[in-house]
């Protein structure tokens, strides 16, 4: 769950906030909550403490009593995971925010192309997110945790009507259908056919001659049934 935060009294601005996470998370299975705030308040307090979930704040500098900088730094004191944005009208602040060492992942400036530079913020953060992130499952009664970057690829087997999770040197089998894990998953990962999910940052090449999937652990697959207008962002033969 990515938990985005949007401190700013200006509504237009909040709004336009809200409306680009939006855009940014369309397109990807990831759960996400957006919590909106117009000052700093007991509720604000409570998901800053709140340890569940990854967060991204999105900090107007001018809030009243407490300040985009003051939010920050009640954050870091006890959070050096969350992302922090800072988005504010006076972009000469910034030798005064980089003193204080909070961390900041960004420090837009709300003339200079706000919302795009907002998207290509939030989208970096989405990618940092989702590269360090865990596919999650369980056998059984274990529950197991692998890095997204670690799959291959996902195989229904029809005969044992389970699914097969093959990474670079293991593999495991859960008795779950294929189209509930592909929930989890987030968008490099590729529905070629009703059996198979690839990853494809892990894909080398595939070979169209040989119909064959070669994944950057020299590991193939072959003669199996394939959708290639999915593959033609990959190298062919």
């Amino acid at each position: 769950m990515l938990k985005f935060i949007v401190c700013e009294d200006n509504e237009i601005i909040r709004k336009k906030n809200i409306s680009v996470i939006n855009k940014v998370m369309f397109s990807n299975n990831v759960n996400y909550n957006i919590f909106e705030f117009n000052s700093y308040n007991n509720d604000l307090l409570d998901i800053i403490n709140d340890n569940s979930g990854r967060k991204v704040f999105i900090l107007d500098i001018e809030l009243g009593l407490k300040s985009g900088i003051d939010i920050a730094r009640l954050i870091r004191k006890n959070d050096w995971e969350s992302f922090i944005i800072i988005s504010t009208a006076h972009y000469e602040l910034f030798p005064q925010v980089f003193k204080d060492r909070l961390m900041l992942f960004d420090f837009i400036s709300k003339f200079d192309d706000y919302s795009n530079n907002l998207y290509k913020s939030l989208n970096h953060i989405l990618n940092i997110y989702l590269e360090n992130n865990d596919f999650v499952f369980k056998i059984r009664n274990d529950q197991y945790k692998l890095k997204y970057n670690e799959i291959l690829y996902l195989f229904f087997d029809k005969v044992e009507r389970k699914t097969l999770i093959k990474t670079k040197d293991k593999e495991f089998k859960v008795s779950k259908p294929l189209n509930t894990l592909s929930t989890q998953l987030p968008n490099e990962f590729i529905k070629i056919n009703r059996s198979l999910i690839i990853n494809s940052r892990n894909i080398k090449n595939y070979s169209v001659s040989k119909n064959q999937l070669i994944f950057n652990n020299n590991e193939t697959i072959e003669n199996i049934t394939l959708n290639k207008k999915e593959l033609m962002n990959y190298v062919l033969d």
